[in-house]
């Protein structure tokens, strides 16, 4: 059985989320076609949502310090 780890597990989820974020930015500059470009948006819109409810938990856990006294953050 492993342990929970919730800063391992936030900081996992803002690397995915950043990522994807990252993802569509590219896919919007590449797309030409207005209903393309629309859905992107809108996905890249949900993405940012996402973004911002991990910052704010990390910041309701304690921040920085919340992440550097993790396991993971010391490594």
């Amino acid at each position: 059985m492993t342990d929970c780890d919730p800063a391992s597990d936030l900081l996992r989820a803002l690397e995915d989320t950043l990522a994807q974020a990252r993802r569509l930015r590219e896919a919007l500059g590449h797309e030409t076609d207005p209903v393309e470009r629309a859905q992107i948006i809108a996905e890249l819109r949900d993405t940012l949502s996402q973004l911002s409810t991990l910052l704010s938990e990390i910041d309701a856990m304690g921040g920085m310090d919340f992440l550097f006294a993790s396991p993971v953050g010391r490594a």
